[in-house]
Protein backbone atom coordinates (compact mmCIF):
# COMPACT_ATOMS: atom_id res chain seq x y z
CA UNK A 1 0.00 0.00 0.00
CA UNK A 2 1.62 3.51 -0.98
CA UNK A 3 2.07 6.22 1.59
CA UNK A 4 -0.28 8.47 2.09
CA UNK A 5 0.97 12.19 0.93
CA UNK A 6 -0.46 13.70 4.28
CA UNK A 7 2.17 11.45 6.00
CA UNK A 8 4.85 12.60 3.73
CA UNK A 9 3.58 16.07 4.38
CA UNK A 10 3.76 15.78 8.37
CA UNK A 11 7.28 14.44 8.40
CA UNK A 12 8.23 17.90 6.74
CA UNK A 13 6.41 19.96 9.88
CA UNK A 14 8.43 17.47 12.52
CA UNK A 15 11.86 19.12 13.02
CA UNK A 16 10.49 22.44 13.36
CA UNK A 17 8.00 21.61 16.24
CA UNK A 18 10.69 19.87 17.63
CA UNK A 19 12.59 23.41 17.64
CA UNK A 20 10.20 24.99 19.26
CA UNK A 21 9.03 22.61 21.86
CA UNK A 22 13.20 22.34 22.55
CA UNK A 23 13.20 26.13 22.74
CA UNK A 24 9.93 26.27 25.54
CA UNK A 25 11.63 24.06 26.78
CA UNK A 26 15.25 25.83 27.65
CA UNK A 27 12.86 28.13 29.53
CA UNK A 28 12.24 25.45 31.86
CA UNK A 29 15.98 24.90 32.46
CA UNK A 30 17.75 26.08 35.64
CA UNK A 31 20.73 28.45 34.58
CA UNK A 32 21.83 29.99 38.22
CA UNK A 33 24.62 27.69 40.05
CA UNK A 34 23.49 25.30 42.86
CA UNK A 35 22.16 21.89 43.07
CA UNK A 36 19.17 22.08 40.66
CA UNK A 37 21.65 23.68 37.91
CA UNK A 38 20.50 21.61 34.29
CA UNK A 39 17.44 20.80 35.66
CA UNK A 40 14.35 21.12 33.43
CA UNK A 41 11.01 22.63 36.04
CA UNK A 42 8.04 20.96 35.42
CA UNK A 43 6.70 24.83 35.11
CA UNK A 44 8.83 28.17 33.83
CA UNK A 45 7.05 30.02 36.41
CA UNK A 46 8.59 28.31 38.95
CA UNK A 47 11.77 25.92 39.65
CA UNK A 48 11.17 22.18 40.94
CA UNK A 49 13.02 19.63 40.55
CA UNK A 50 12.23 16.96 37.70
CA UNK A 51 14.16 14.17 37.13
CA UNK A 52 11.86 12.62 34.71
CA UNK A 53 10.97 16.24 33.15
CA UNK A 54 14.92 16.93 32.80
CA UNK A 55 15.00 13.52 30.82
CA UNK A 56 11.96 14.21 28.78
CA UNK A 57 13.38 17.57 27.81
CA UNK A 58 16.82 15.63 26.56
CA UNK A 59 14.58 13.62 24.70
CA UNK A 60 13.35 16.65 22.89
CA UNK A 61 16.72 18.21 22.25
CA UNK A 62 18.20 14.74 21.03
CA UNK A 63 15.86 13.85 18.84
CA UNK A 64 15.69 17.29 17.22
CA UNK A 65 20.28 16.62 16.80
CA UNK A 66 19.34 13.29 15.60
CA UNK A 67 16.95 14.56 12.71
CA UNK A 68 19.00 17.74 11.85
CA UNK A 69 22.57 16.82 12.35
CA UNK A 70 22.30 20.36 14.62
CA UNK A 71 23.89 21.73 17.74
CA UNK A 72 21.09 23.68 18.27
CA UNK A 73 20.52 22.24 21.81
CA UNK A 74 23.77 21.02 22.99
CA UNK A 75 24.82 23.11 25.79
CA UNK A 76 21.31 22.57 27.42
CA UNK A 77 21.22 18.70 26.66
CA UNK A 78 25.15 18.67 28.33
CA UNK A 79 23.81 20.55 31.64
CA UNK A 80 20.64 18.45 31.66
CA UNK A 81 22.29 15.13 31.54
CA UNK A 82 24.87 16.80 34.15
CA UNK A 83 21.91 17.49 36.50
CA UNK A 84 20.66 13.71 35.84
CA UNK A 85 24.08 12.01 36.56
CA UNK A 86 24.11 13.88 40.06
CA UNK A 87 20.33 13.21 41.07
CA UNK A 88 20.29 9.95 39.85
CA UNK A 89 21.21 9.49 43.29
CA UNK A 90 18.04 10.44 44.69
CA UNK A 91 16.19 8.77 41.66
CA UNK A 92 17.48 5.70 40.46
CA UNK A 93 17.08 3.19 43.59
CA UNK A 94 18.79 -0.14 42.91
CA UNK A 95 15.68 -2.01 43.34
CA UNK A 96 11.92 -0.65 43.39
CA UNK A 97 9.71 -0.45 46.50
CA UNK A 98 6.36 0.35 47.11
CA UNK A 99 7.88 3.96 48.67
CA UNK A 100 9.55 4.90 45.18
CA UNK A 101 6.33 5.78 43.21
CA UNK A 102 7.62 7.76 40.60
CA UNK A 103 11.08 5.67 40.16
CA UNK A 104 9.51 2.76 37.27
CA UNK A 105 8.66 5.33 34.99
CA UNK A 106 12.01 7.55 35.77
CA UNK A 107 13.96 4.63 34.49
CA UNK A 108 12.02 4.23 31.86
CA UNK A 109 12.28 7.71 29.88
CA UNK A 110 15.84 7.46 31.43
CA UNK A 111 16.20 4.83 28.69
CA UNK A 112 14.32 6.68 26.11
CA UNK A 113 16.24 9.72 26.38
CA UNK A 114 19.43 7.10 26.32
CA UNK A 115 17.90 5.82 23.33
CA UNK A 116 17.37 9.48 21.61
CA UNK A 117 20.97 10.30 22.26
CA UNK A 118 23.27 7.75 20.98
CA UNK A 119 23.36 8.76 17.76
CA UNK A 120 25.57 11.29 18.97
CA UNK A 121 27.90 8.75 20.80
CA UNK A 122 28.50 6.74 23.64
CA UNK A 123 29.17 8.26 26.89
CA UNK A 124 30.45 5.77 29.57
CA UNK A 125 28.55 8.01 32.67
CA UNK A 126 25.31 8.05 30.98
CA UNK A 127 25.62 4.19 29.41
CA UNK A 128 26.36 3.03 33.27
CA UNK A 129 23.34 4.58 34.51
CA UNK A 130 21.03 3.52 31.65
CA UNK A 131 22.12 -0.22 32.32
CA UNK A 132 21.17 0.57 36.14
CA UNK A 133 18.12 1.92 34.52
CA UNK A 134 17.58 -1.28 32.71
CA UNK A 135 18.74 -3.83 35.37
CA UNK A 136 16.28 -1.92 38.10
CA UNK A 137 13.65 -1.95 35.31
CA UNK A 138 13.95 -5.58 34.26
CA UNK A 139 13.81 -7.02 37.93
CA UNK A 140 10.81 -4.79 38.88
CA UNK A 141 8.54 -6.59 35.57
CA UNK A 142 9.58 -9.64 36.56
CA UNK A 143 8.61 -9.39 39.64
CA UNK A 144 4.92 -7.87 38.97
CA UNK A 145 2.14 -10.17 39.15
CA UNK A 146 -0.88 -8.22 37.11
CA UNK A 147 -1.22 -5.48 34.70
CA UNK A 148 -3.07 -3.08 36.66
CA UNK A 149 -0.51 -0.12 36.88
CA UNK A 150 -1.08 3.19 35.46
CA UNK A 151 0.60 6.54 35.00
CA UNK A 152 4.29 6.30 36.93
CA UNK A 153 3.39 2.28 36.98
CA UNK A 154 1.53 2.09 33.26
CA UNK A 155 3.51 -1.84 32.80
CA UNK A 156 2.56 -0.99 29.14
CA UNK A 157 4.66 2.10 28.99
CA UNK A 158 7.49 0.12 31.24
CA UNK A 159 7.89 -3.24 29.17
CA UNK A 160 7.88 -0.72 25.62
CA UNK A 161 10.77 1.23 26.73
CA UNK A 162 12.22 -1.60 28.43
CA UNK A 163 12.10 -3.57 24.90
CA UNK A 164 13.24 -1.00 22.83
CA UNK A 165 16.44 -0.22 24.30
CA UNK A 166 16.80 -4.40 24.83
CA UNK A 167 16.65 -4.52 21.08
CA UNK A 168 18.82 -1.62 20.28
CA UNK A 169 21.84 -2.74 22.90
CA UNK A 170 21.40 -6.59 22.11
CA UNK A 171 20.75 -7.17 25.92
CA UNK A 172 18.74 -10.41 25.50
CA UNK A 173 17.99 -10.67 29.55
CA UNK A 174 15.94 -7.52 29.75
CA UNK A 175 13.95 -8.46 26.10
CA UNK A 176 13.08 -11.97 27.30
CA UNK A 177 11.23 -9.97 30.76
CA UNK A 178 9.38 -7.54 28.60
CA UNK A 179 8.42 -10.20 25.86
CA UNK A 180 7.46 -12.89 29.00
CA UNK A 181 5.37 -9.91 30.70
CA UNK A 182 3.62 -9.42 27.09
CA UNK A 183 2.85 -12.32 26.47
CA UNK A 184 1.67 -13.57 29.78
CA UNK A 185 -0.49 -10.21 30.47
CA UNK A 186 -1.02 -8.43 26.96
CA UNK A 187 -1.22 -11.30 24.33
CA UNK A 188 -2.43 -11.17 21.10
CA UNK A 189 -6.09 -10.01 21.25
CA UNK A 190 -6.87 -6.73 20.52
CA UNK A 191 -6.12 -4.34 23.55
CA UNK A 192 -9.00 -2.23 25.22
CA UNK A 193 -10.66 0.22 23.18
CA UNK A 194 -8.97 3.34 24.83
CA UNK A 195 -12.42 5.17 24.35
CA UNK A 196 -13.86 3.06 27.31
CA UNK A 197 -10.43 3.22 29.47
CA UNK A 198 -11.37 4.05 32.98
CA UNK A 199 -10.05 7.39 34.35
CA UNK A 200 -9.78 6.75 38.15
CA UNK A 201 -11.33 8.71 40.58
CA UNK A 202 -9.11 10.70 43.11
CA UNK A 203 -5.70 10.21 41.74
CA UNK A 204 -3.82 13.13 40.99
CA UNK A 205 -2.55 12.47 37.75
CA UNK A 206 -3.83 9.85 34.01
CA UNK A 207 -1.23 11.19 31.96
CA UNK A 208 -0.84 8.18 29.31
CA UNK A 209 -3.21 5.41 27.75
CA UNK A 210 -2.64 2.04 29.34
CA UNK A 211 -4.12 0.77 26.36
CA UNK A 212 -2.00 2.33 24.23
CA UNK A 213 1.35 1.64 25.64
CA UNK A 214 -0.18 -1.99 25.58
CA UNK A 215 -0.04 -1.62 21.98
CA UNK A 216 3.27 -0.40 21.89
CA UNK A 217 4.94 -2.97 24.06
CA UNK A 218 3.59 -5.42 22.13
CA UNK A 219 5.33 -3.95 18.93
CA UNK A 220 8.25 -3.50 21.06
CA UNK A 221 8.34 -7.21 22.29
CA UNK A 222 7.24 -8.97 18.62
CA UNK A 223 9.36 -6.88 16.43
CA UNK A 224 8.55 -5.89 12.87
CA UNK A 225 7.42 -9.60 11.50
CA UNK A 226 4.26 -10.55 9.35
CA UNK A 227 2.20 -11.65 12.36
CA UNK A 228 2.29 -8.11 13.74
CA UNK A 229 1.02 -6.31 10.92
CA UNK A 230 -1.80 -8.57 10.64
CA UNK A 231 -2.39 -8.09 13.94
CA UNK A 232 -2.64 -4.28 13.75
CA UNK A 233 -4.66 -4.39 10.91
CA UNK A 234 -7.17 -6.71 12.75
CA UNK A 235 -7.10 -6.37 16.24
CA UNK A 236 -5.91 -3.14 17.14
CA UNK A 237 -7.41 -0.81 13.97
CA UNK A 238 -10.76 -1.58 15.13
CA UNK A 239 -10.63 -0.15 18.82
CA UNK A 240 -8.63 2.98 18.06
CA UNK A 241 -10.46 6.20 18.21
CA UNK A 242 -10.92 8.39 15.16
CA UNK A 243 -10.76 11.45 17.15
CA UNK A 244 -9.66 13.33 20.67
CA UNK A 245 -11.21 11.33 23.62
CA UNK A 246 -12.34 14.00 26.23
CA UNK A 247 -10.87 12.99 29.76
CA UNK A 248 -11.29 14.86 32.94
CA UNK A 249 -6.93 15.01 33.84
CA UNK A 250 -4.03 15.04 32.08
CA UNK A 251 -6.48 14.55 28.45
CA UNK A 252 -3.49 16.51 26.03
CA UNK A 253 -0.80 13.85 27.69
CA UNK A 254 -3.28 11.16 27.63
CA UNK A 255 -4.68 11.60 23.96
CA UNK A 256 -1.18 13.01 22.78
CA UNK A 257 0.25 8.79 23.74
CA UNK A 258 -2.95 7.63 22.13
CA UNK A 259 -1.32 9.21 18.87
CA UNK A 260 1.77 7.50 19.20
CA UNK A 261 0.03 4.00 19.00
CA UNK A 262 -1.84 5.68 15.61
CA UNK A 263 1.36 7.09 14.09
CA UNK A 264 3.21 3.59 14.68
CA UNK A 265 0.11 1.60 13.64
CA UNK A 266 0.00 3.35 10.68
CA UNK A 267 3.94 3.54 9.86
CA UNK A 268 3.80 -0.47 10.09
CA UNK A 269 0.75 -0.95 7.58
CA UNK A 270 -0.10 2.20 5.63
CA UNK A 271 -3.89 1.47 7.11
CA UNK A 272 -5.69 4.76 6.32
CA UNK A 273 -7.66 3.97 9.83
CA UNK A 274 -4.87 4.78 11.90
CA UNK A 275 -3.61 7.94 10.12
CA UNK A 276 -7.31 9.43 10.05
CA UNK A 277 -7.56 8.90 13.51
CA UNK A 278 -3.71 10.34 13.95
CA UNK A 279 -4.21 13.41 12.33
CA UNK A 280 -7.46 14.26 14.30
CA UNK A 281 -6.00 13.47 17.46
CA UNK A 282 -3.18 16.16 16.32
CA UNK A 283 -5.08 18.34 14.72
CA UNK A 284 -6.67 18.97 18.17
CA UNK A 285 -3.69 19.51 20.03
CA UNK A 286 -2.19 21.87 17.83
CA UNK A 287 -5.43 23.95 18.30
CA UNK A 288 -4.75 24.06 22.36
CA UNK A 289 -1.34 25.56 21.49
CA UNK A 290 -2.92 28.49 21.60
CA UNK A 291 0.09 30.56 21.11
CA UNK A 292 2.18 28.32 18.85
CA UNK A 293 5.08 27.47 20.71
CA UNK A 294 4.95 23.76 20.33
CA UNK A 295 4.20 23.17 24.22
CA UNK A 296 1.20 22.52 26.13
CA UNK A 297 -0.31 22.36 29.66
CA UNK A 298 -1.74 19.20 31.11
CA UNK A 299 -5.76 20.38 30.39
CA UNK A 300 -7.74 23.13 30.71
CA UNK A 301 -7.59 23.14 34.64
CA UNK A 302 -4.22 23.84 34.49
CA UNK A 303 -3.30 25.59 31.05
CA UNK A 304 0.56 26.83 31.92
CA UNK A 305 2.48 24.35 29.78
CA UNK A 306 4.23 21.71 30.73
CA UNK A 307 6.88 19.67 30.31
CA UNK A 308 5.40 16.05 30.56
CA UNK A 309 2.60 17.12 28.10
CA UNK A 310 5.27 19.11 26.01
CA UNK A 311 7.03 15.67 25.78
CA UNK A 312 4.55 13.75 24.91
CA UNK A 313 3.49 16.02 22.28
CA UNK A 314 6.85 16.25 20.50
CA UNK A 315 6.95 12.18 20.72
CA UNK A 316 3.35 11.78 19.04
CA UNK A 317 4.67 14.41 16.13
CA UNK A 318 7.53 11.92 15.88
CA UNK A 319 5.61 8.92 15.87
CA UNK A 320 5.04 8.56 12.09
CA UNK A 321 7.98 7.58 10.33
CA UNK A 322 7.75 7.14 6.60
CA UNK A 323 9.75 3.86 5.03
Amino acid sequence: MPVDPRAHAHRNTVIEHLSKAGRKLELHQVEAQGPLRGNVSPWESQEAESFHGTLMAIWVWARHEALTGQKRFSDSREQAWRFVLEAGVRNLPESIADADYEAPFGCAVLLKAALADRHAGTDEARQAMADLASGVLRSYISGLDNADGREFRDPGFLVWALAEWARACDDDRALKVALTYAEKYFGTKAPPAPGVEPSPEGGMFDFVSTSATRGLAAIATQGETPFLGLWLRERVLQVMPRDFIRRPRDENSWNASVAWLLGAGYTLTHEPGFLDGYFHVMAELAIRDSDGDGALGRDASYPEAETLPTWAWAMAMDALQIR
